[in-house]
């Protein structure tokens, strides 16, 4: 099981984007950048994280026009034998 970071973006709202015309990157290990463009409108956001995470087993979905970020935290995780 591994811990994550829940990325919390306020009221970010990106009218008139579709999920293709949004891009997350991680810039640092505690870095998120995330850029949103559709049509003539272009947003962008570059947030500080709380801890350090991990780019594997990192993922986004947006679904109903809410943008999820799943980012483990670095070096933590819990096994159960």
């Amino acid at each position: 099981m591994n811990i994550e970071v829940r990325v919390n973006l306020g009221n970010w709202e990106v009218p008139g984007v579709g999920k293709e015309g949004i891009t997350v990157k991680l810039l640092s290990d505690n870095k998120l950048f995330v850029r949103a463009e559709g049509g003539d409108r272009k947003y962008l956001l570059i947030k500080e994280l709380p801890a350090s995470v991990a780019t594997e087993g990192s993922r986004a979905e947006y679904r109903n026009g809410l943008l999820i970020i799943r980012l483990p935290i670095k070096g933590v995780s819990i096994g159960v034998e």
